[in-house]
């Protein structure tokens, strides 16, 4: 057999079927046989895998760069174009058309055999499919990850049935992935609520142990328990829900403390003193977390009630220790709360120089300057204050000696509404008396 084409393989498969037939041909000769039909068919086998011609090889040479370097399924469909393009006038050349006439009409025949295409072209368009399924396989990954993380929501209102249909080139682990990814934005949005009363008892405790504290500091938030975060991001203030109104409640008995102290301490009489201790006692109704909070408060009364009865008419200089200690001081200042005032200065974006005094804003607390935050705080409000006049509401001063107060531009604005509404500030309840807490909290929850 000396043909060298699809010939020979057809003879050579004749004969081995011929052989089956003899049995006096040896093992040998059939093994013999069956090795020149494998070489021979491996051999057109690359023959047909690789182009004839220059032509065809950079052709095929070109649509293999362009598809390794594709980045986006859009990319792969002129290259599919034109490897159909090529494919058509590759089959149809060497046909011709024949015109004539039959009854009068024009007649147009071809003549000739279409071509087959080459075995290397087929491997060359399965290259092309393969590409552009991987791409866009990587794309339906990509937009499915962004889906679940970004509208985790939506996701995970879908059926698995809707999933699939959505992103039909993902398989069982993507979509696994996809669930756990939507799982954890679910998890971080949604707050893991303090349900336990033993835990609830221990962040009362907590909470209770820095109220104490705060007598003593009440111009600082540092340390709070409700403004401390999770791993998740979320405040114990949220992850109390409903129960946070036993911390409102806690919180308004240490308000109640710190006015008595602020009272006891310039009460003349030791009988007004006790009658103060009495009262906020009678108001605890034997709630250990009150009680905690009245301790120092107390102690502070009751060493006021022993100097009045030891030395009545020498308490002058007691009062201004026991003031200091308790870390309130009443208001000097010389500002009028009913006149308007020109800001002097603005410190940063929660503290101000107005007529030669500091004073500190109230219920918000912006970041420091030294930050990029802090420092749009301070200009912010001094371009809004650099026209406007200011008044004050006063209602005493902080350990670092600074008045506290409520500021109203124009009589119309609360700053303290403004920095918060504007993002510079969030509404820190407890920094403060209270006394515009509705309208500082519908300006938080932005209403």
């Amino acid at each position: 057999i000396n043909a060298s084409d699809q010939n020979e393989i057809s003879m050579i498969q004749q004969a081995l079927n011929s052989l089956e037939e003899n049995k006096d041909v040896t093992r040998i000769q059939k093994l013999l046989l069956e090795g020149r039909l494998t070489t021979v068919q491996q051999n057109l086998s690359d023959k047909l895998s690789k182009p004839n011609n220059e032509a065809e090889d950079s052709f095929s040479g070109k649509i293999q760069e362009d598809t390794q370097a594709a980045t986006h399924s859009s990319q792969m469909k002129p290259i599919m174009d034109r490897l159909e393009k090529w494919a058509l006038t590759y089959t149809n050349t060497g046909l011709r058309a024949q015109f004539g006439t039959e009854d009068g009409r024009k007649t147009t025949q071809v003549q000739g055999q279409k071509k087959e295409l080459p075995g290397w072209f087929f491997r060359l368009r399965s290259g092309v499919k393969t590409r552009r399924r991987q791409l866009r396989k990587k794309e339906q990954s990509d937009s499915l990850v962004n889906f679940a993380h970004s509208k985790w929501q939506e996701y995970r209102a879908m059926t698995p049935a809707e999933k699939r249909k959505k992103y039909p080139l993902m398989e069982r682990d993507d979509f696994i992935q996809a669930n756990n990814i939507a799982h954890k934005q679910w998890d971080l949005a949604t707050p893991d609520y303090i349900t336990s009363s033993v835990d609830l008892g221990n962040h009362l405790t907590n909470y209770s142990h820095w109220l104490k504290t705060k007598i003593f500091n009440p111009d600082t938030e540092q340390g709070n328990p409700l403004i401390q975060r999770d791993n998740e991001g979320q405040t114990l203030e949220t992850r109390l829900g409903p129960n946070i109104i036993n911390f409102d409640d806690l919180n308004e008995y240490a308000y109640e403390v710190s006015k008595g102290l602020k009272e006891a301490i310039l009460l003349p009489t030791d009988i007004s003193v006790q009658n103060v201790i009495d009262n906020l006692l009678r108001n605890a109704k034997g709630d250990q977390h009150k009680l905690t909070v009245f301790e120092p408060f107390d102690n502070i009364a009751k060493a006021r009630i022993e100097k009045l009865q030891k030395e009545p008419n020498a308490t002058a200089l007691e009062d201004a220790l026991i003031k200091l200690e308790a870390g309130q001081v009443h208001d000097e200042s010389n500002i009028q709360q009913n006149k308007f005032y020109q800001t002097t200065r603005v410190i940063d974006g929660d503290t101000l120089i107005v007529d030669g005094q500091r004073i500190r804003l109230a219920n918000v607390d912006t970041a420091e300057l030294r930050t990029e935050k802090g420092e749009e705080a301070a200009k912010a409000v001094t371009e809004l204050l650099s026209k406007r006049k200011i008044r004050l509401e006063i209602f005493g001063k902080g350990q670092y000696g600074r008045s506290l107060a409520y500021v109203w531009i124009d009589d119309r604005t609360l700053l303290q509404e403004w920095l918060i509404r504007n993002k510079f500030s969030g509404y820190l309840k407890h920094f403060g008396p209270g006394k515009h807490h509705q309208q500082l909290e519908k300006a938080a929850s932005g209403q």
